[in-house]
């Protein structure tokens, strides 16, 4: 690698410094030397880290079996032909994943390891109809006390983890996001011994505190994509990544697993072209454009894509397979992250800001301002010759 001097050498997978000498300590790598192509977060080491008790990837294509990946050998069992080898719910990899329907799920016969007093469930899912109960993991039983827990989505489309304890009674946790057919969604529920809470693409959607540990003496199987079995409370739609832990991961590594299960390895580019002051910076298969005759600045990260082009100022920074585009003759700012898009476009000032899947677009002569933003699928568009102003925080449009 040029530049390279005094015995060092460059691994780019992983990006590790090796010494010619290996009795020759030099310190830290030349100062200046860079990788060009940073690796990104790798699901499979964010998960790993963790110590699973079970790791289902879902990514056969074909027979029944379920397989661990966990390394405990814990492989479940495909029932009633679910849908193999449809396309994966993760950017960051090109894993398949298995569709779900009444009387298609995966089970797992009951075990000792199974009998923990704190717990962390977690799936990546997207669905396919809304407005009923749906299972995604569970060791449940149609009634009576034999029971452990039930990570779902009700009947409002939330995602909900029900929790019996030793002494048989149980406690809800609910989120307060509606989720919708097709986006994808990373869902998670923990309990540590006294708070449960349930995660909605990284972020805490919903907790309750309880006190009292994990009921250890069902016998009921571990059940995916139905309630105990068969076709009570099926889940109709994809399931990923479905993983099992003995403890309540924290909040970071639970939003350390959503983003690295949306970020992809890969080169970047970026460019930059003005006639004052163009700064683009960009990680992650991510584009970066600015383009301006006086100050523009665009960043994009997680194959995102920015661009900004002013003849005053400019900024657009989108993450998370975004979209952000930033015009403007005066001061024009557009920033979105998680798949959103904001466009921002004015003679004057112009905002737009988005979050979760939503859609921003500001327009003005003047002043104007567009937020969809604290939970997906929202839409606000502005336009004005003076000073306007929308704000959509649930689905649909402002």
């Amino acid at each position: 690698m040029a530049g390279v001097s005094r015995g060092y050498g460059y691994n780019r997978r992983p990006h590790r410094w090796w010494v010619k000498d290996e009795n020759l300590d030099l310190g830290p790598p030349p100062s200046g030397i860079i990788p060009l192509h940073p690796a990104s977060p790798s699901y499979s080491t964010a998960v790993l880290a963790d110590s699973p008790n079970l790791w289902w990837r879902l990514g056969e294509s074909a027979g029944t079996v379920a397989a661990d990946s966990s390394g405990n050998g814990r492989d479940g069992a495909y029932v009633g032909s679910p849908t193999l080898g449809v396309t994966g719910l993760q950017t960051s990899d090109a894993d398949t994943a298995v569709g779900f329907a009444s009387g298609k799920y995966a089970d797992l016969a009951s075990a000792a390891w199974m009998n923990t007093t704190t717990i962390t469930i977690e799936a990546w899912v997207q669905l396919t109809t809304t407005g009923a109960v749906q299972s995604i993991v569970d060791r449940d039983a149609s009634s009576g006390s034999n029971r452990q827990f039930q990570f779902r989505i009700n009947a409002s489309d939330q995602v909900e983890a029900i929790l019996w304890d030793s002494t048989a009674t149980f406690w809800v946790t609910t989120g307060g996001t509606a989720l919708t057919v097709g986006p994808v969604y990373h869902l998670v529920a923990t309990y540590d011994g006294t708070t449960s809470i349930v995660y909605v693409n990284g972020v805490s959607d919903g907790s309750a505190s309880h006190s009292g540990t994990l009921y250890t003496g069902t016998s009921q199987p571990l059940a995916l994509a139905s309630n105990n079995n068969g076709s009570f409370q099926a889940f109709t739609g994809t399931i990923d990544e479905v993983a099992l832990y003995g403890t309540a991961l924290s909040s970071t590594r639970v939003a350390a697993h959503y983003a690295a299960g949306q970020a992809p390895a890969g080169p970047a580019t970026a460019s930059a072209t003005a006639a004052a002051s163009a700064t683009a910076t960009v990680i992650q298969q991510a584009t970066a454009t600015a383009t301006a005759a006086a100050v523009t600045t665009a960043a994009a990260t997680l194959r995102g894509s920015a661009t900004a082009t002013a003849a005053g100022t400019a900024t657009a920074t989108p993450t998370h397979v975004a979209a952000a585009t930033a015009t403007g003759a005066g001061i024009t700012t557009a920033t979105v992250t998680q798949r959103g898009s904001a466009t921002a476009t004015a003679a004057g000032t112009a905002t737009g800001f988005v979050t979760q899947q939503a859609t921003a677009t500001a327009t003005a002569a003047a002043t104007a301002t567009a937020s969809a933003g604290s939970t997906v699928t929202g839409s606000a568009t502005v336009t004005a010759a003076a000073t306007t102003t929308a704000t959509a925080t649930q689905p649909g449009s402002s």
